[in-house]
């Protein structure tokens, strides 16, 4: 008891994940091998019992302190304090005045080839941004930087951009080309055609082959025998609910939709879906405890609103970066300096 409460406080404190923090760091309910998690956080959390507290465990956004509450099935109950990795004091000193550094001579320069030497002198990493469509955000892994399609489409091919601050660093980005919007030659895109017309056989051959096994299965009831005979296996899953289906079924809601339509020991029609098709067969069915449920029905309910409203923040600011008109007057400011010097 005090224990939890304990570390609830700290959570609504000190943890730099302020939607679950407000909660006292409360996730939820998470499968051990929940998707959109990182693959380390959810490593700490596997080595875990109900009521243990973990070791600071490092992932891509800093430090977490887990804590699991309970355990059922797959899925653990998850409460996490974050504490992000940022520079301070005299370290966050030194990378603002690279940064500085890096933005003045930036605005010297504006002859993008130069750009290679500078980070070579100044020992900083160089890498290829992926392609950036007008209206669009560039991502960088799971980082949102912000600004750059603002710069890059006002920009001449060549150009460099300003120092752009950003989770977890900042940034100096080339143009390096600039192709026009509009269906492109296909010279440029005849592998991707290739692929795309390869791939549509594929799913033509997969969806006569899945029809043969449904008709040949008929009536029967050992599904495990036929799909034998078919070189096919019959994976067991469950149970589950229809917010957190397994992961062999987490891209086709049409089958998890199915399975809560079927009784115990019916089967389904062939249902297909993005990567392939099901048969299902229900083997048990549980009543949801609706006193469970409306005892976590208010964290349920923050854990789905808080990302759409984060996201709604996010595309208000960027549709204002996106009217406003930014002016570059690095010249002016760095030569203003260097008279006042």
């Amino acid at each position: 008891g005090g224990g939890v409460s304990k570390f609830e406080d700290v959570a609504k404190h000190e943890s730099a994940d302020t939607a679950s923090g407000s909660r006292g760091g409360d996730l939820g309910w998470i499968r051990r091998d929940e998707r959109g998690f990182d693959p380390a956080f959810l490593a700490a959390l596997r080595t875990l019992h109900p009521g243990e507290l973990s070791q600071p465990a490092l992932s891509s956004f800093g430090y977490h302190i887990l804590r699991v509450d309970a355990a059922r099935g797959d899925s653990l109950h998850v409460r996490h304090i974050l504490i992000p990795l940022e520079p301070q004091g005299k370290h966050l000193e030194y990378v603002e005045s690279r940064a500085d550094t890096l933005d003045k001579l930036a605005a010297e320069r504006p002859d993008g080839s130069v750009l290679d030497t500078l980070a070579r002198a100044l020992r900083l990493p160089l890498g290829h941004a992926p392609p950036l469509v007008g209206g669009e955000r560039m991502l960088l892994g799971q980082y949102m930087i912000p600004d750059v399609s603002v710069w890059a489409f006002e920009a001449r091919v060549g150009e460099t951009s300003p120092v752009i601050e950003a989770r977890p660093a900042y940034y100096v980005f080339r143009l390096d080309s600039l192709v026009p919007a509009g269906t492109p030659p296909l010279s440029e895109i005849r592998a991707q055609v290739l692929d795309a017309a390869r791939l549509v056989k594929k799913r033509e051959v997969a969806a006569r082959r899945a029809e043969q096994i449904a008709h040949e299965l008929g009536s029967a009831r050992d599904l495990t025998q036929l799909a034998a005979a078919h070189g096919l296996t019959v994976q067991k899953v469950g149970p589950f609910t229809r917010l957190a289906p397994p992961a062999i079924l987490q891209d086709n809601p049409l089958a998890v939709g199915a399975a809560f339509g079927l009784r115990p020991g019916a089967r389904s029609s062939l249902i297909r879906g993005a990567t392939g098709y099901a048969l299902l067969q229900c083997l048990r069915r549980t009543t949801a405890d609706s006193t469970a449920w409306l005892k976590q029905r208010d964290a349920q309910r923050e854990n789905v609103l808080a990302p759409t409203r984060q996201a709604r923040i996010q595309a208000f600011l960027a549709a204002l970066k996106t009217r406003a008109k930014i002016v570059d007057r690095r010249k002016e400011v760095f030569a203003a300096r260097s008279a006042g010097s």
